[in-house]
């Protein structure tokens, strides 16, 4: 026969279970309403929508889309790059007008970043072939230098600037004049500025 203490314990052993189930359920209910915030969804507990702090990259492609997506700027394949924490904007349009929208464009979708805004302004801009985009050609570069075995070794620093990439550095002599053929080779139309100072 069971006694009271022993039905205790039972019901204790079988109601453990159901408890860890519960407190299961409310933890994945939180961490749901942390991942639904994380997301920007509305979190049906609190009835708002937090929004997350996009990344530097997720921000740059925002606003580049945006750029493209305007009927008055798409023509131009602006550039927006994120450099420490800015938006800096780059490429040529026609008019200050045109200029002065894709910063505006570019305010709103990064909102709470400064937007430094380097494009300028050429009239004979938009017209002709879509331009080079000269942050890709920066990164074949880069990865160009560290392909090549006796280049990979002097830390060859490779920039956008103004349109022109701009190698960098400490190299000797026929090291230097490769690095520039390489770069030279890969840039096609776009300027490359040698810097590297002989050692």
């Amino acid at each position: 026969m069971l006694t009271r203490l022993d039905l205790t314990r039972r019901l204790h052993v079988a109601a453990l279970p159901l408890m860890l189930v519960a407190c299961s359920s409310g933890r994945e209910a939180r961490s749901d309403s942390v991942a639904a915030a994380a997301a920007g969804v509305p979190d049906s507990a609190a009835g708002t929508t937090m929004q997350p702090a996009a990344s530097a990259d997720a921000r740059d492609d925002v606003v580049e889309r945006a750029l493209d997506a305007d009927a008055g700027l798409q023509a131009f394949a602006l550039d927006a790059d994120d450099d420490d924490g800015r938006i800096v904007l780059k490429g040529r349009v026609r008019s200050a007008a045109q200029k002065d929208l894709a910063g505006q464009i570019a305010a709103r979708e990064a909102a709470g970043v400064t937007v430094d805004n380097r494009i300028r302004v050429d009239a004979a801009a938009g017209s002709g072939a879509r331009p080079v985009d000269v942050d890709d050609i920066e990164d074949q570069v880069e990865d160009a230098l560290e392909a090549d075995s006796v280049l990979r070794a002097l830390d060859i620093d490779v920039d956008e600037e103004e349109g022109q990439l701009i190698l960098e550095g400490k190299a000797t002599t026929a090291q230097r004049a490769a690095a520039e053929a390489l770069a030279k080779r890969l840039a096609g139309t776009v300027i490359v500025v040698n810097r590297i100072r002989i050692q």
